[in-house]
């Protein structure tokens, strides 16, 4: 009787060939013993000495005064094993980088090849690894509380929320809500680098946010990132004149104060301008803010909840506005209006998922008509004869102007385009866009995860335009 003709499985195919990647890596292993001078030496898996000592994946045991490492282009292959470890493994792309886990896995391998270098890779090699792997991952992906300083405006005011995003004063700081058990110096004890650094950045707002299933560095990035999202998000309910330069001090923010010196033939001119957001803003008008767009925050907050979590319906609608806001908080945040006006073009782009610049075009009038009962021949104002239609066109020319270096991104050149406009454009857009996939949600059935459905539903249902809520610009 003859055996399965079919052929083998995916995953037994998969299994020959990651075992196939972790032999090569295997063989390219390189130890070097004493140091390296003339007297050290080195042993490769393969029995031939890498030219050059071109070794990467270094590690160091200082007590058998030996380091090693993996070959060129064994380190490739570790990469590509590293590649397979994560196919299909929503945990590990999630939480932890490719670079992170390959540092895991070269180290796994120089353990399981322990005192058998040039030994061929056997199955049971290969299922260890596979459990070391495994036990870091699940050691290391423990849930984190992330404080993150940020810089939003001097005073006090109440905390407020943007989903799992909780920001809050720096005098409410209390080692108790964080189970630290009391100690002499209080605060100072626990927090005292964090409460200088903020100092030096002239910050005074926290953010926290909890994070799971990532280890250390995934974990602090996702949460750096998800409180960039909300501060793009703040950024769409505080009028620009104050909340421009919010920001977290641990990304691209703009020193606290500027200093600045020059002569001129009639004598010097010294100056300094204070860069702080919110300044003149008190906290009962920041309030007011925060509560007028009680809604529309919630909103944005649903859907944050959905990038740090991992989870949610429609994904793809709801990363590409978080993709959106993140652009649109680097976009105000931006110095040079040539490239702040990539940024916030690129906002509206990636909230609508463009993927070609005619489609960009396409689906912003698109949004504009049901989104605002905006029509592409409609003028931008009373007062003027440009319509929506060539603002748009404009938006996306001047984008690719700049990227392809047509227009010159350094001051010197009128652009043409109000960099006020394509923030009111966007700004309506993004505050107006959560809301808008929420009832899309609930009254289209099955809701497809695609902004042409999305746009077609709004342009059929009664009452679409304008149920955002906001003004376009």
């Amino acid at each position: 009787m003859l055996g399965n003709c079919t052929g083998p499985s995916p995953d037994m195919a998969r299994n020959r060939s990651q075992l196939a990647l972790l032999n090569s890596a295997a063989a390219g292993i390189v130890e070097i013993v004493g140091s390296r001078d003339e007297s050290s030496s080195a042993r490769e898996g393969s029995g031939t000495e890498p030219a050059g000592w071109d070794i990467v994946g270094l590690t160091i045991n200082l007590r058998e005064k030996s380091a090693k490492g993996f070959s060129r282009e064994a380190a490739q292959d570790l990469v590509q094993l590293v590649k397979s470890l994560r196919q299909n493994r929503a945990d590990f792309a999630r939480g932890v980088s490719l670079n992170g886990m390959c540092g895991v896995v070269a180290k796994a391998i120089v353990e399981v090849f322990r005192g058998r270098l040039g030994d061929e890779a056997q199955e049971s090699d290969l299922a260890e690894l596979k459990r070391q792997v495994e036990t870091w991952f699940s050691n290391a992906a423990v849930s984190r509380r992330h404080l993150v300083p940020c810089t939003i405006f001097p005073s006090s005011a109440r905390a407020f929320e943007f989903g799992p995003i909780r920001f809050f004063h720096q005098s409410e700081l209390d080692p108790k809500d964080y189970g630290l058990a009391a100690v002499e110096g209080g605060v100072e004890a626990y927090f005292g680098p964090l409460l200088s650094l903020m100092g030096d950045h002239a910050a005074s707002w926290l953010a926290e946010v909890s994070v799971e299933g990532c280890e250390r560095e995934r974990s602090t990035e996702i949460a750096g990132l998800a409180v960039d999202v909300a501060l793009g998000g703040l950024k769409l309910v505080v009028p620009a004149a104050y909340g421009r330069n919010m920001a977290r001090i641990t990304a691209r923010t703009l020193p606290a104060y500027r200093g600045s010196f020059a002569v001129t033939d009639t004598g010097v001119e010294p100056g300094l301008k204070k860069l702080q957001p919110g300044l003149g803003l008190s906290a009962e008008a920041f309030e007011t803010f925060i509560a007028a767009a009680s809604a529309q925050i919630a909103a944005m907050g649903r859907i944050i909840e959905t990038y740090l979590s991992g989870r949610g319906s429609l994904p793809r609608l709801r990363q590409g506005w978080c993709n959106g806001v993140y652009w649109f908080h680097e976009g105000m945040s931006e110095p040079l209006d040539t490239v702040a006006m990539v940024k916030l073009e690129t906002a509206i782009e990636n909230m609508f998922l463009a993927e070609s610049t005619a489609k960009a075009r396409w689906r912003v009038l698109e949004g504009l008509k049901v989104m605002f009962g905006i029509s592409e021949s409609d003028p931008i104002n009373p007062s003027s004869d440009v319509t929506f239609k060539k603002l748009v066109t404009d938006m996306a020319q001047i984008r690719s102007w700049v990227l392809h270096g047509i227009r010159p991104t350094l001051p010197g050149r009128d652009l043409g385009l109000d960099r006020r406009l394509v923030e009111g454009i966007a700004r309506a857009f993004l505050i107006g866009y959560p809301q808008l996939v929420e009832i899309y949600e609930r009254e289209s059935n099955p809701a497809e995860d695609k902004v042409e459905a999305l746009l077609k539903w709004a342009e059929n249902r009664d009452g679409a335009a304008g149920e955002s809520g906001t003004d376009a610009a």
